[in-house]
């Protein structure tokens, strides 16, 4: 914990810099700026494909989510405030 605590961290008000000994840069952006972390100046994108994935219910982070028993499958739309059902 001292050793971490030791390590360069800086703040301007729009990102966060950490320096680790031995280690890369991580830089972390503050929501305003829009702009994705980044390592050793790489932007990342952590946001997984996927938000949820099972055989019942899935999401790709879209605002829906997919619900499917049997035949029946149903999108419920967050952003659309609506919901789909269809029948195979």
């Amino acid at each position: 914990m001292v050793a971490v605590q030791g390590n360069t961290l800086t703040s301007d008000g729009e990102k966060v810099r950490y320096q680790g000994a031995k280690q890369g840069r991580i830089e972390f952006f503050s929501r305003p700026t829009g702009k994705l972390p980044r390592i050793n100046g790489h932007a990342y994108n952590f946001r997984p494909k996927k938000v949820y994935s099972s055989p019942y219910m899935n999401s790709t982070g879209d605002a829906t989510v997919t619900v499917t028993v049997g035949a029946l499958t149903t999108i419920y739309d967050f952003k659309e405030s609506s919901v789909t059902t269809l029948n195979k």
